[in-house]
């Protein structure tokens, strides 16, 4: 695995490297000169904070929460972060629906206690015995967002 890893990277080294040559009778000079090139960029790019580089490059996901939401709006789904960049709709199919309805209300904390109650429910109408804590989850998993008012 390692080997591979080593290899990998040194194959994208030797790609960069290779996009450093212009003039192919001197490839070394090209690639030292490219090198020297880069680490100057770089040194310099730290002196100017207005400027985008690799070192100062912006954040493409902003995930504060946003403090000045009006409280009329449901606090089950709070307006967090902005959109950064461009975004992209696809349809989703039944299944893929179905997972995501299950996955923010069994993530979502005001649901919490109606996910213990039917927990509860769960082990109360187990007739004669003790459902294991693995059946439970499977249940809450399938029949939770059914159950759910």
């Amino acid at each position: 695995m390692l080997v591979q890893i080593l290899c990998n990277f040194n194959g994208r080294l030797l790609g960069h490297f290779k996009s450093l040559i212009g003039n192919k009778s001197q490839a070394e000079g090209c690639i030292a000169e490219g090198q020297k090139i880069e680490e100057a960029l770089t040194l310099y790019s730290h002196y100017f904070e207005d400027i985008e580089s690799r070192v100062n490059s912006p954040k493409r996901v902003n995930d504060e929460t946003n403090h000045d939401e009006v409280p009329e709006r449901s606090s089950m789904f709070p307006r967090q972060g902005e959109v950064v960049g461009g975004s992209i709709t696809f349809p989703l199919n039944h299944l893929e629906k179905t997972q995501a309805h299950r996955y923010v209300l069994l993530n979502c904390a005001l649901a919490k206690p109606f996910i213990d109650e039917f927990r509860q429910h769960i082990k109360r109408s187990s007739r004669g015995r003790k459902p294991s804590v693995t059946e439970v989850e499977k249940r809450n998993n399938r029949e939770f967002t059914d159950w759910f008012p």
